[in-house]
């Protein structure tokens, strides 16, 4: 028969072992943070939850946009300007439509949560950088729409072969232009020569003289930029029409800017102040008759490209060189070639 005694320290052996082997589980989930981790993962999933779920019930609700625009081409980015604002829905809703900003309060529009609405500013004399998108998660979101003031008028040089230029005193001639032949300009510069305002440059035209010898004017090719952060871009040949009336018996020898080869389309080029382009060689050809004497003249002037509002839906085009598909008003007006100090006549002649 086995002694009472000794089936007592037996279970008091197997009592403790099993508590020091308890407590050293515990100490190693403790150590390895196994349990801080799962209660971690299992409020984070359930505080995730809870703000979908918020989220969710506010889906459709009404909520306020409220917009400033800021002018980038300040030395302070942030001085707000007022020019006509639009904002459209991901449903193509226009929420706020030409409602001029303010440089003091917010204007507000009328949307739903759970949309995303994209906003823009510009005007004649105004234009957007980048358009504001932002989805609408909460009853009242702020908006900044980042735009720019404009350069109206800039500097435009052509160069012959010596680099005299088409300023200051005295003329600048482009010669061989004879019977079907062709002679060249060096180059022609287009420079923004304003302060705290960008150029959004979308192309050159060389308006045609009535009755010139001058059958074509080319200046497609690379061309080369200064102050930008790409150093060449494209002259394109263009097949833009016009509704303008003060083109419509110019737009023959149209070019575009192309600033980014690998997008569809021409992209025009921004401008800040005192950035220049230069294209390469401009080719100016006679017809049958030949340029003679100072009969023939050559000017070339620019114009912009940007965003503008639609007068057949409510939709905000991009990338316009009109203000939009169906109307004759002007972005902006055209920069025109610098003339001669004093008389302001063309200073450039096609001679043979």
């Amino acid at each position: 028969m086995k002694s009472k005694k000794g089936s007592q320290a037996v279970a008091w052996v197997l009592v403790t072992m099993i508590f020091l082997a308890l407590v050293g589980a515990g100490f190693v989930v403790w150590k390895t943070g196994i349990l801080t981790q799962e209660s971690a993962v299992g409020e984070g999933t359930i505080s995730q939850s809870i703000i979908q779920a918020s989220e969710a019930s506010k889906s459709g609700n009404i909520a306020t946009i409220g917009v400033y625009v800021r002018n980038l081409a300040n030395n302070d980015i942030n001085t707000k300007i007022a020019v006509a604002t639009y904002c459209v829905d991901d449903l193509g809703t226009m929420i706020i439509d030409s409602t001029a900003s303010s440089t003091s309060a917010e204007i507000t529009g009328k949307t739903s949560v759970g949309r995303t609405v994209t906003c823009y500013a510009f005007n004649t004399t105004v234009q957007t950088k980048t358009p504001t998108a932002i989805p609408i998660t909460q009853e009242y979101t702020h908006i900044v729409v980042d735009a720019y003031l404009m350069s109206e008028t800039g500097k435009i040089l052509l160069y012959d072969d010596s680099l005299k230029t088409s300023t200051g005193n005295g003329t600048v001639n482009v010669t061989g232009v004879g019977a079907s032949q062709t002679g060249t300009l060096q180059k022609l510069r287009v420079q923004n020569n304003n302060t705290d305002r960008m150029y959004p440059l979308g192309g050159i035209y060389f308006p045609t003289v009535s009755g010139t010898n001058i059958s074509s004017i080319i200046a497609d090719g690379s061309a080369t930029l200064s102050g930008m952060s790409q150093t060449t871009t494209q002259i394109v040949e263009s097949t833009l029409s016009t509704k303008v009336g003060t083109r419509t018996d110019n737009w023959e020898n149209v070019f575009e800017v192309d600033s980014d080869s690998s997008k569809a389309g021409n992209q025009f080029l921004l401008m800040e102040e005192n950035d220049y382009l230069e294209t390469g060689i401009v080719s100016v050809s006679g017809d049958g008759d030949g340029c003679s004497g100072y009969a023939d003249t050559i000017t070339a002037k620019t114009f912009i490209k940007g965003y503008s509002r639609s007068t057949k839906a409510e939709t905000i085009l991009a990338d316009v060189a009109e203000t939009d598909a169906d109307s004759s008003a002007v972005l902006l007006t055209d920069w025109a070639l610098d003339s001669a100090t004093g008389n302001g006549a063309p200073v450039v002649y096609c001679r043979n």
